[in-house]
């Protein structure tokens, strides 16, 4: 099947795996004919041209600092320099868009920005062949996203989220088709280098502090808990908070192999919007109020918030360990179904009540062994990306 795939390769995504790993396993998988283009200039970083936006029929202020006035001539810049770069560098493939029997949009292209794919949206619709998006961050842009697939009429919306969230989120896109399609394990780059029980670091964490305005700080106060806290005598940590902290993938993948066990939660967000509606509202409310803390924008947003769709869902991190043997101990949660509590990681309640019980179950060496083992067999086999590439094809072909 001649193949287009196009993807976002820009300053920072280096740091973003998935990105990576699916690209590479299409690149590798025998049944597409693959032609990968990347539709941003490499050297600069994208802006989010809607950061500063108000949705439709929404008025909210913002307290306006220098960093806004920055980014926005910043936006201003890049949205004069797009055009250019499209015409030197994607109009001879955009020319020829009606001889792909596929193209498929990768989950780069739209997660943080949809400016890129906004200014090819014409020669998308031009096609003769079959459209797949890849949707990711299904918790922000959500107005943009559903929009360009409307107007593209996409063929198929390759989702995250588990089938009742997906459903709901993409119910007005009634051109397309919508395919479930969690993340997986790259097996290439994450796989086990050193047995679990020789690793020198019993636990460790390497993650963003996401904004306030996502919903809920669980993950964050998962690890500043076990930051702060020695399990017992001689307990070995290493947990790394904030954005500029993160690795690319082969040196995760190296951090992976030192530590015995990691710490998470589900990805995601419990307030699933079709508007950005609240996310919006929180961000205006923290321009003024730069140091309210959660308790502040819970009482004040999401206390009353009637009938949430959540958004949790298993995240590439949750493969990542797995393919490295690293044992997990998670908070309690869905994870689409496929990670079940005690079998494939350790389940943590949310209030930490049974923490006790967690932590004697992590330091019994044949338990964990016998975990990590079972969880890598069952990813191996069920859950690697080429597997989910696989399962693509079927639904295309």
């Amino acid at each position: 099947m001649k193949t287009l795939i196009l993807y976002s390769s820009y300053l920072g995504t280096r740091k973003a795996s998935y990105y990576s790993d699916w690209l590479d396993a299409f690149v590798r998988c025998n049944y597409f004919d693959i032609t990968a283009l990347n539709i941003v200039p490499s050297f600069l970083k994208v802006p989010n041209s809607s950061k500063y936006q108000n949705p439709r029929d929404l008025h909210l202020s913002r307290h306006t600092t220098a960093y806004q006035l920055l980014y926005q001539s910043y936006t201003f810049f890049y949205r004069r320099l797009l055009p250019a770069f499209i015409k030197h560098h994607l109009l001879p493939s955009m020319r020829r868009m009606r001889e792909w029997d596929l193209i498929i949009l990768l989950h780069s292209t739209n997660a943080n920005s949809m400016l890129a794919l906004s200014s090819i949206e014409s020669y998308l619709k031009s096609r003769k062949g079959k459209l797949l998006i890849f949707v990711g961050n299904e918790y922000c842009l959500m107005p943009e996203k559903i929009r360009f697939i409307k107007n593209v009429e996409a063929d198929y919306v390759a989702s995250q989220l588990p089938e009742k969230a997906a459903k709901w989120l993409y119910e007005d896109c009634t051109h397309s088709r919508i395919v479930l399609v969690p993340h997986g394990l790259n097996s290439k780059i994450y796989k086990p280098l050193r047995d679990p029980l020789s690793r020198r670091v019993d636990i460790g964490f390497i993650g963003d502090r996401y904004s306030l305005a996502v919903g809920d700080i669980e993950r964050t106060k998962l690890a500043e808990y076990f930051s702060q806290n020695d399990f017992w005598p001689g307990m070995t940590k290493d947990i790394r908070i904030g954005r500029k902290l993160r690795l690319p993938r082969e040196e995760y993948a190296r951090f992976l192999n030192t530590i015995r066990g990691t710490i998470g939660g589900e990805s995601g967000t419990y307030y699933l919007e079709k508007t950005d509606k609240t996310q919006k509202e929180i961000e205006a409310f923290l321009s003024y109020h730069p140091k309210a803390t959660f308790d502040d924008i819970y009482n004040r947003f999401l206390t009353n918030y009637s009938n949430p769709v959540s958004g949790k869902a298993i995240s590439s991190r949750h493969f990542e360990a797995a393919g490295t043997k690293t044992c997990q101990i998670l908070l309690e949660g869905e994870y689409n179904g496929i990670f079940k509590p005690d079998v494939h990681y350790i389940c943590l309640k949310k209030d930490y009540s049974n923490i006790d019980d967690v932590i004697a179950r992590f330091r019994d060496n044949r338990y964990l062994q016998t975990m990590v083992n079972e969880t890598y067999e069952y990813v191996m086999e069920n859950h690697t990306y080429e597997r989910r590439v696989v399962d693509i094809w079927e639904v295309v072909s």
